[in-house]
């Protein structure tokens, strides 16, 4: 499994980096680095975005990086047992970002900028890798300090999508145990809902069969839906919720993942609308 950790070297591309660590760890996966250079001007510090000619300096930073990940002895450790590698781009950083995520089986980063003036941009940038990369994309808001990498919730509507999704989670299982729960919420009762229900049984079926969980929890008549969500994972204490993005609501411009994105109150692995999930984790 081949992750890609873009970095800005902030505290929390550090928090992403630790998470993408701890990932790598129990399911035997590869870390690239990114750092992404724009010439000429300054955007934020994002990426970083210095101008220079000399590459060098951007080596040291990212040696100064990885230096502030490892004053925990236990990074030290992992990092050391890790295969990781670092990389230097030019150019815009979206465009990198989804260009070279189609290389990676998943990628792990920062949501959020520390400042003000940097929040709104890098999150912007995360915001759209989430809605266009081509692999999982794993996003790790600000102040995350205590976390499980093995326990999920899978938000589903009990569609082809979400079949999907098991595949991924049940290669991660095969490498090392994982645990996953499943909910369902509805802002209002509708026929489109009661469709849902009907495929229930026969999603349930393959999520035993996949991942031996038997955990469905169901919302119905929540409003807003991305508060619901948010208040489950906090109550169910799993720390990673997993979506997939579906189409936009065209009034909002925005979908359920980036709602729940802009809240900024947990990790999120979001899923591209189309993959093929085998192929995850037999990329090595």
């Amino acid at each position: 499994m081949k992750i890609l950790v873009p970095i800005d070297f902030s505290e929390n591309a550090i928090q992403a980096f630790r998470i993408a660590l701890e990932f790598a760890r129990k399911f035997d996966a590869t870390i690239d680095l990114l750092h992404v250079i724009v010439e000429e001007f300054t955007l934020s510090d994002e990426f970083s975005f210095f101008s220079s000619d000399d590459s060098e300096e951007y080596r040291k930073k990212i040696n100064d990086f990885l230096k502030k990940v490892t004053k925990q002895d236990n990074y030290k450790a992992r990092l050391k047992k890790l295969k990781v590698k670092s990389f230097i781009s030019f150019g815009d950083p979206k465009n990198i970002i989804i260009r070279s995520s189609e290389d990676y089986d998943m990628l792990i980063m920062g949501a959020k900028g520390e400042g003000k003036a940097d929040e709104k941009i890098l999150g912007s940038i995360t915001e759209f890798v989430i809605n266009n990369a081509n692999c999982p994309v794993m996003s790790v808001p600000v102040n995350i300090e205590e976390f499980s990498i093995d326990k999920f919730i899978l938000c589903e509507d009990f569609d082809q999508l979400d079949l999907e999704t098991l595949d991924f989670f049940e290669k991660l299982n095969d490498l090392s145990s994982i645990n996953i729960k499943f909910y369902h919420a509805v802002e209002v009762k509708d026929n489109e809902n009661n469709l849902r229900i009907h495929n229930h049984s026969t999603f349930k079926k393959l999520v035993k069969k996949k991942l031996s969980s038997d955990e469905f929890f169901y919302d119905r008549e929540v409003k807003p839906l991305p508060d619901a969500i948010i208040d489950h994972i906090q109550k169910s204490k799993a720390p990673i919720l997993a979506l997939v993005l579906r189409q936009q609501e065209a009034a909002k411009n925005t979908n359920l993942v980036t709602e729940v994105f802009r809240r900024g109150q947990t990790i999120i692995l979001s899923f591209p609308k189309t993959m093929n999930y085998e192929t995850v984790t037999n990329s090595n």
